[in-house]
């Protein structure tokens, strides 16, 4: 009987171990999947301003009228810190948000689209337009935590306003 038991939680672990990796090769994939592809992709960068210290760079990569990626990359002004922050489309859905870390000496080679290893500070994977997986600062948050569905919310009013911030962009033009 023990012996059973013993058997059903060695398979239950193995169980969750495939899940979990199958989970995280798909979302590695996402990134993975821009890379291979940005190149292919029109790239749009437009600028806009607050004052003469302050102000976003933005980086639209897409396939004709479809966006694959919008980088948002804040400069800081004087005060603060450089943030960059990316927003993953998949056929029009939002599937990966992910919150990076820069330096100011970083900030032009970003701006102009060069690719730089940036830390990353946050990572929202989405399946559906849910919030499937949350990482910040390196540790998975679990679904229980009380701020999910905030962050879940919040992360895909984001999502749409980005896309209308382009879309704004592209009126004006």
């Amino acid at each position: 009987m023990r012996c059973i038991s013993i058997m059903k939680i060695t398979l239950m672990v193995i169980l969750i171990a495939l899940l979990s990796s199958q989970t995280h090769a798909q979302n590695v994939s996402i990134e993975r999947d821009f890379e291979r592809e940005r190149r292919s992709l029109s790239l749009v960068h437009f600028a806009i301003g607050e004052d003469a210290t302050s102000g976003f760079d933005y980086l639209v990569y897409k396939r004709r009228s479809q966006v694959r990626k919008i980088r948002a990359v804040w400069n800081g002004g004087c005060c603060q810190s450089p943030t960059v922050e990316d927003f993953y489309f998949k056929n029009g859905s939002p599937v990966l948000y992910a919150k990076l870390s820069a330096t100011k000496g970083q900030l032009r080679r970003i701006a102009r689209g060069i690719n730089l290893p940036l830390r990353a500070e946050e990572k929202l994977y989405l399946t559906d337009s849910r919030l499937t997986q949350w990482i910040e600062n390196g540790r998975t948050i679990p679904s229980s935590d009380p701020r999910w569905n905030d962050k879940e919310k919040g992360v895909l009013e984001e999502f749409k306003a980005q896309l209308e911030n382009y879309q704004s962009y592209r009126e004006e033009r």
